[in-house]
């Protein structure tokens, strides 16, 4: 399934990974907020989630590398998104 059905269909959840600040300035309609910090305190959450989940963020300095990135267990966000 491709990311365009997924969204059609609203199968599947929007995360926005950014600060709450940067949510609120704007987001997509339907779109939760959990800061990328806090991924891994709040993995049960994302488990109970309609799946699969689209992770949204800002592109920027923080994700080019130029900046310090918070530590995510990659193996932990796959998990979440297994049930």
């Amino acid at each position: 399934m491709t990311l365009q059905n997924i969204l059609k269909e609203k199968k599947g959840t929007i995360v926005d990974v950014r600060s709450p600040e940067e949510f609120m300035g704007g987001n997509v309609v339907g779109s939760i907020n959990i800061p990328l910090q806090e991924i891994p305190q709040r993995l049960e959450e994302l488990k109970t989630l309609n799946q699969p989940l689209i992770l949204c963020f800002a592109s920027g300095a923080c994700f080019s590398g130029t900046c310090e990135k918070p530590t995510v267990n990659k193996a932990a966000l796959i998990k979440a998104s297994e049930r």
